[in-house]
């Protein structure tokens, strides 16, 4: 039998692609690059103007730039002078009741010492020491004496003795309402430990009054000076000086719409517009909001205290400032524009000629570099010859690629990819985790089914777990029957390669339980058993030159196996992980497992220390989804 022509001066005659370039006239890109560079000598002189121009209005914006930093820098400088003298101070006095210095049941050596702080501290309203019982000395700048109270009652107090006894570190503490100052308050907690234990809880607290003062004077001509807490409320205004402070209804701090600033209350406006009449900041983001047909220019930047969520300091002004100071650099474009215009639409028409396959060529090469083949449309014909050639090339690359990213781990390959060059992997000893799964009763249930409708049982099964494999970026090793192999911990470093294996074990139960299978006349969910262990194994290409396949050997992927083998032994349940002892160790605290002892494999002569996956601990997936500052998380 002969073997069909492989050979590449073999042309299909029929390609109705061939046939269309045949048809078109095609112009050298030589020819045309030619008469366009012909076209831009003619105005040299004035494109020398015109970038004259260009590089004056970016100085202006860069005025404008190092303008708005700097009062953004102003701002945290005042804060940081405000907020250090009262962390110094505490950490003194916690100081010298810690050592012995001031006994904390000396109510005259207390008084003597607090009155001290406060009046070296002006911005301390008040400090206070609590004992572990609760029971405190306290001195307000209001009433000037030391007094006596007792916390034990108030459950927020109780519980902030308890974190200090448990967390040595000093921090500040979330604002509080202080119905007696009729103002919010920002605590310094300073925990007290002393050679015999926990003493207590040093305390002390400053009101926002001065921050908004500065503030003010910030903004005295067309800038809006504002501290926000936690991007919805506003911890410090010019407004506050004139009764805008006042709680919200779920917290001490008044909503961005309620301290009477509309401007800074339309802040986050869902039609915001990326910042172009300043030049891109450097320590700091912006944007723009049109509101009743004005633009205002917010900028603004983080500030990050130990304890508190950070803080956004920023302020917001009129775009119309900016705009006067670039209007006469406006006057001059104008000037060159009309002297342009001919060249202009000339030049424009070349370029937008070269730039369109030349575009979308960049773009499906793109999709190419990212594997994204199936989105990759058929690049046209092209009346330049090197275009044209070009897109026939490419188009029938993509046939090509199409049918082997079938047979090819798209994610391992993009790993491979992503190293910037192409170079056969080196096998290495690496220290993976190794997961093997199989499906319960699948024998039962293909012996009455036909091939497609296993096939199409298995492909759906294999989409489903195989997405909670890359969901934790694990490599799809292979397909062994009903079963699957996976990895993590290679190609790339994954220092918590056991605890993704666990979580992705997880979820293919939940995964595999939303679907279903027919087995002795019953539908039941599918079950599925699971073996996972951690350890040294050969990673890197196996095989000959002409077919290699990333995957793994050693003594590690049969014992994963064994494991998977070993639930049918140990059963219950919906289904049943089985993870080795060293899983269960490097895993840690991240994972439930319950203990099934020693167990023998086979083909192994010691017995190993075997546990059931149970879960995992996650307490936080709530709070790690509402990390975008102007997400739509509710308020708390």
């Amino acid at each position: 039998m002969t073997a069909p022509d492989s050979s590449p001066d073999v042309v299909d005659e029929t390609d109705p692609f061939l046939e269309d370039r045949r048809r078109r006239l095609r112009w050298p890109i030589t020819v045309i690059l030619g008469f366009g560079f012909g076209s831009l000598m003619l105005v040299a002189v004035a494109s020398v103007l015109f970038l004259g121009v260009l590089g004056a209005r970016e100085n202006t914006a860069t005025l404008l730039r190092d303008k708005a930093e700097l009062t953004l820098a102003s701002i945290r400088d005042k804060i940081t002078a405000h907020l250090q003298p009262v962390e110094a101070q505490g950490t003194y006095v916690a100081d010298l009741i810690a050592r012995g210095v001031v006994d904390p049941d000396d109510r005259e050596a207390m008084g003597r010492s607090l009155v001290a702080a406060l009046a070296a501290t002006p911005q301390v309203s008040g400090i206070a020491f609590a004992r572990p019982d609760g029971l405190l000395w306290r001195v307000s700048r209001k009433a000037g004496r030391l007094e006596r109270d007792d916390w034990s009652g108030d459950p927020e107090a109780v519980e902030a003795i308890e974190r200090a006894r448990e967390k040595p570190e000093a921090e500040w503490a979330p604002p509080v309402w202080a119905p007696v100052l009729e103002r919010s308050v920002l605590t310094y907690r300073v925990p007290v430990h002393g050679p015999d234990g926990f003493l207590g809880l040093l305390v002390a607290g400053i009101t926002l009054d001065d921050l908004s003062r500065y503030l003010a004077t910030l903004s005295e001509g067309f800038e809006t000076a504002f501290i926000l807490y936690d991007m919805q409320t506003v911890l410090a205004h010019p407004a506050y000086l004139e009764g805008g402070h006042r709680p919200s209804d779920s917290g001490p701090l008044p909503w961005i719409d309620e301290v009477g600033d509309p401007v800074l209350a339309n802040i986050w406006h869902p039609d915001r517009a990326p910042l172009t009449v300043v030049a891109p900041l450097k320590s700091g983001q912006g944007h723009v909001v049109s509101l009743d047909g004005r633009e205002q220019v917010y900028i603004y930047s983080h500030l990050r205290l130990d304890g508190l969520r950070p803080w956004l300091v920023g302020m917001h002004l009129p775009a119309s400032v900016a705009d006067e100071e670039i209007l006469r650099l406006r006057n001059m474009v104008i000037g060159g524009l009309l002297l342009l215009i001919v060249f202009i639409g000339a030049t424009f028409l070349i370029g937008r000629r070269l730039s369109i396959p030349v575009t979308r060529l960049a773009v499906a090469a793109g999709r190419v570099r990212d594997l994204d083949l199936a989105t990759i449309e058929r690049l046209s014909p092209s009346r330049v010859r090197e275009f044209d050639e070009a897109a026939h090339a490419f188009n029938s690359m993509i046939v090509g690629l199409r049918w082997f990213e079938t047979y090819l781990p798209r994610k391992l390959v993009g790993r491979l990819i992503s190293r910037g060059e192409f170079r056969r992997p080196l096998s290495e000893e690496r220290l993976v985790t190794v997961l093997f799964t199989d499906i319960i009763e699948f024998s039962t249930y293909a012996a009455d089914k036909s091939a497609r409708e296993v096939a199409s049982f298995l492909n759906d099964h294999f989409t489903r777990i195989g997405h909670c494999v890359e969901d934790q970026d694990g490599t799809i090793d292979k397909y062994i029957g009903d079963g699957m192999m996976a990895f993590w911990g290679a190609p790339t470093e994954q220092p918590d390669h056991a605890v993704r294996a666990c979580r992705a074990a997880m979820a293919m139960i939940a995964a595999a339980a939303e679907d279903s299978m027919e087995v002795s006349g019953k539908e039941q969910p599918v079950r599925l058993r699971i073996g996972i262990h951690t350890g040294p194994a050969i990673v890197g290409n196996i095989g000959s030159p002409g077919r290699l396949n990333y995957t793994l050997v050693g003594d590690s992927v049969n014992i994963a196996q064994r494991l998977e083998e070993l639930g049918r032994d140990v059963g219950g349940g919906h289904a049943v992980v089985l993870v080795s002892e060293e899983t269960a160790r490097a895993a840690g605290a991240e994972i439930d497992i319950q203990d099934e002892g020693l167990r023998s494999l086979r083909g192994r002569e010691e017995e190993i220390r075997v546990f059931r996956l149970l879960g995992r601990r996650d307490v936080n997936a709530h709070l790690a989804s509402c990390r975008d500052p102007v997400s739509s998380c509710p308020r708390t």
